[in-house]
């Protein structure tokens, strides 16, 4: 299916191109972009998932991921709780697997409610992304397909696509697996490819800022684990802004994080959420770098326990402290 598809993706691709710049209206990018709070959305969940002894809290709301009125709930929950973006987790348009069924559905029900999505292409998934021309073509149909609706999330006119994982990019047939200049040159063969006048807007999720010669934007996934959370933000701001006034830094704040359930994982840990203390330490660290825009990790990743989805250990305390939050940010 995917070889059928190939032909007609790489058409819309250099169609679309020279559209692209002219779509929608835009949010300016770098040091004079508007303030934004994006966070990380996952719809792969099925109704089993909630009974997996692996969570360590579930859902106020038990839901089924690509169930229309569940991510109009979410959708709803995040725009009240101040934020502008749901980035979601993707795996391609690949037999029409629950995160594209659920993406098509984020945008219908972000472009009702005024707010907007985006996609994380899953880099590294083995079973979706099995080789360099399956990210190409994933991406290419992201960006004819996806990046043309209403709702999808805009710099200038110019989609916005984030990337899980950069270094889980192929070069020929071998996937990379690390951070180095072979990764940042893959990169920048498959965007030249889909992208060749680099109309979208690219963001790595790194703490390598090699990345920078290719993608205009990075932010950091996990920053539960480290004794200084605040320190690497800071670090990786610098980095971007010294890069060029053209780049993105994006700062991520935690609600919590709690994996020690998951099995067959090293190196598990979990934070204490201290009734909130842990996101605001986060997002007062994360406002401190000095960023374009903030990334919450997460909105639902139930299985890594970040989630500020209403739950039933806390309620809403997390969508509260959010609005708190990202309504004193963007007020400075």
């Amino acid at each position: 299916m995917r070889r059928s598809l190939n032909p007609l993706i790489l058409t819309i691709a250099a169609l679309v191109a020279a559209l692209l710049v002219a779509v929608g209206p835009g949010i300016r990018i770098g040091a004079q972009s508007e303030r934004l709070v994006l966070a990380l959305y996952y719809p792969w969940y099925g109704l089993d998932t909630w009974d997996d002894p692996a969570l360590s809290d579930t859902p106020a709301q038990p839901y089924f991921g690509t169930d229309p009125d569940a991510i109009a709930r979410h959708v709803g929950w995040a725009k009240d709780a101040g934020i502008d973006v749901l980035v979601s987790a993707w795996f391609g348009p690949t037999g029409d697997n629950p995160t594209e069924l659920a993406f098509r559905t984020l945008l219908d029900a972000a472009a009702a409610q005024g707010t907007r999505a985006a996609i994380m292409l899953e880099t590294d998934d083995p079973s979706f992304f099995p080789s360099y021309g399956a990210q190409r073509d994933a991406l290419a149909y992201a960006l004819g397909v996806h990046a043309q609706h209403p709702a999808y999330l805009r710099v200038d006119g110019r989609p916005v696509i984030f990337v899980w994982r950069p270094r889980g990019v192929f070069s020929g047939a071998q996937r990379i697996n690390q951070d180095q200049p072979a990764a940042v040159a893959a990169w920048r063969s498959l965007i030249g490819e889909v992208d060749p006048d680099r109309n979208a807007v690219w963001i790595a999720e790194t703490d390598s800022p090699m990345y920078l010669d290719v993608f205009d934007g990075v932010f950091f996934y996990n920053v539960a684990g480290l004794a200084d959370p605040g320190g690497l933000l800071a670090r990786l701001g610098n980095a971007v802004r010294g890069s060029g006034d053209d780049k993105l830094w994006i700062a991520t704040a935690m609600p919590g994080y709690d994996d020690t359930r998951v099995p067959g994982r090293s190196n598990r840990f979990a934070v204490d959420r201290g009734d909130g203390a842990f996101f605001r330490r986060t997002f007062d660290a994360a406002a401190g770098s000095s960023p374009d825009w903030i990334m919450i990790v997460s909105f639902n990743e139930w299985v890594e326990g970040s989630q500020l989805e209403p739950s039933a250990s806390y309620g809403g305390l997390y969508l509260d402290i959010s609005r708190e939050l990202t309504s004193d940010w963007k007020s400075q």
